[in-house]
């Protein structure tokens, strides 16, 4: 089992992931593109 802190983390991270690919989806033309160009940075 997780701890109460290590899902308040997660929780927070996923927060920030999901900012960043609003504000990209936001900016970008292709989005798809940017989405998996994003994806590839940032998780792989």
């Amino acid at each position: 089992m997780a701890s109460s802190a290590d899902e308040n983390i997660f929780s927070q991270r996923q927060r920030l992931l999901l900012i960043k690919v609003k504000s990209i989806k936001r900016l970008s033309v292709d989005k798809n593109e940017s989405l998996l160009t994003f994806m590839q940075n940032n998780i792989l």
